[in-house]
């Protein structure tokens, strides 16, 4: 396994699975982790050796020119599970949570409590479980009347991962910059955890009250923090440890046959866990 560090929280959670998969499946598991740099993981999975290394499983960096990097393996004989997201472009197996429903789960859950000026902190990045989570927001928008294209949004940076200490200031200055430019907003949602974390010390620094004069909620995402805010902070979450057994068995399934066959992209449905930081509005009319 190629990750792309094992310091955030929802790496160890990986790791932990995986661990207890290969165990379970019999098979040696071997970990490479890189310096929490995208580059540096690929470089990683150039070095792997098929002579030694009898498949991967990779969580891909979030941009898809990075997918001709899971293709070489894939050429020199190392089958390849993408875990939890898959590149466009990648002809390789995935076991991956369905972004569509993400989006049309969080927008949906936030309309259904009365919200319609909801901003959110999105990401630059070409993934397409994030495009498609874009699609989903949209189809639960557009049942209210709106599209996701009225939806306010600034943008953190794919690379804001590689450092961990820097996470959530990305988000946080993009949650400002909503804020201010704004001020109507009544929900902000998070690309992911980190933008999230970053939207909730905006807010909080404001002297606005989550829960109350704004809601937030976490898409793609939760930590443990999360459960120890006030008020707790709701989220989208992907089913980590389910994604990552069904990642090592679809490996072995692929290790244990001789004869090519087309590469499978399984998607897992993911949940919400309804905490504290949604309130309820009364049902206004589209105001975008």
């Amino acid at each position: 396994m190629v990750l792309p560090t094992l310091e955030l929280e929802h790496m160890d959670c990986i790791y932990q699975s995986l661990s207890q998969s290969f165990a379970d499946l019999d098979s040696q598991l071997q970990i490479f982790s890189a310096s929490s740099d995208f580059d540096v993981q690929v470089q990683l999975m150039d070095q792997l050796d098929a002579k030694t290394i009898g498949g991967a499983i990779i969580p891909p960096p979030p941009l898809n020119q990075y997918a001709p990097a899971m293709n070489n393996l894939a050429k020199r004989g190392i089958p390849v599970v993408q875990l939890a997201y898959h590149l466009k472009g990648a002809t390789t197996d995935a076991v991956a949570v369905d972004g569509t429903e993400i989006g049309r789960l969080g927008f949906d859950h936030l309309l259904e409590k009365g919200h319609r000026r909801i901003g959110m902190v999105n990401m630059q990045t070409d993934y397409s479980t994030f495009s498609n989570l874009e699609m989903g927001a949209d189809m639960a928008l557009r049942s209210y009347g709106m599209t996701f294209d009225q939806v306010p949004q600034a943008f953190v940076s794919p690379t804001d991962l590689h450092t961990q200490s820097d996470l959530g200031n990305n988000g946080q200055k993009a949650a400002n910059y909503l804020l201010a430019k704004y001020p109507d907003l009544t929900a902000i949602v998070g690309i992911n955890r980190y933008a999230t974390l970053g939207i909730y010390r905006a807010v909080t620094e404001r002297g606005l009250q989550v829960g109350k004069d704004i809601s937030i909620l976490s898409l793609a995402g939760d930590l443990q923090y999360f459960q120890a805010t006030t008020p707790t902070i709701s989220a989208i979450v992907a089913p980590l440890e389910l994604i990552t057994q069904r990642a090592a068995v679809r490996l072995q399934q692929i290790m244990d046959r001789d004869a090519y066959e087309e590469p499978q992209i399984i998607t897992l449905a993911p949940k919400l866990i309804e905490r504290q930081s949604v309130y309820t509005r009364p049902q206004l009319a589209p105001s975008f």
